[in-house]
């Protein structure tokens, strides 16, 4: 599900400083909210990089990541992430859920993507949820059923490291 976490970042850096205006990827699954990957700058990624335990550094995909709302980011089970650690840098009081079915695996295709799953909320229930405050880290198990409560019309940015083929209990031992 999720751990919070404390990310050793000597001291908190900003957005400006971290996130570079090239965009990797963006999805929108619905018209209220937009979900977009872009790539850290250069000078700061080794120094990133390092923060994180030698063993995940081969295996972390590091991007920053913004969602704009607001309204709901769709549940969702990642497509080729396992588990993630997000680091926010705002405080927007989003809440992030995760969810288990309440019977049978009712999903359609992300749009736009081959594989990828969203489901429809009242195909299921709540099973935890945190509200990230500003420097928070979590690591996250996205290949649950999760989504996002976007309360502001501010963007919610985070910097991502995200694992493909590392499990959250691993991340778990190694960070915790």
């Amino acid at each position: 599900m999720f751990t919070k976490i404390l990310l050793n970042i000597d001291s908190p850096l900003a957005l400006a400083d971290i996130c570079s205006s090239a965009l990797i990827k963006e999805y929108s699954a619905n018209k209220r909210i937009k979900l977009s990957y872009w790539k850290v700058k250069n000078d700061v990624e080794e120094y990133l990089y390092s923060i994180i335990p030698e063993p995940l550094r081969e295996s972390a995909e590091l991007m920053c990541c913004s969602i704009t709302g607001p309204g709901l980011a769709v549940p969702h089970i990642d497509f080729g992430v396992m588990s993630k650690i997000n680091y926010y840098f705002g405080n927007d009081n989003s809440i992030t859920n995760f969810h288990k079915l309440k019977n049978g695996d009712n999903n359609i295709i992300y749009p736009g993507e081959e594989r990828g799953r969203i489901y429809n909320l009242d195909d299921l229930y709540t099973t935890g949820h945190f509200v990230a405050n500003q420097y928070d880290a979590y690591i996250l198990n996205v290949s649950e059923i999760h989504s996002v409560r976007i309360l502001s019309r501010e963007t919610r940015w985070m910097l991502t490291y995200s694992f493909s083929d590392v499990p959250y209990s691993e991340l778990i031992k190694l960070l915790s």
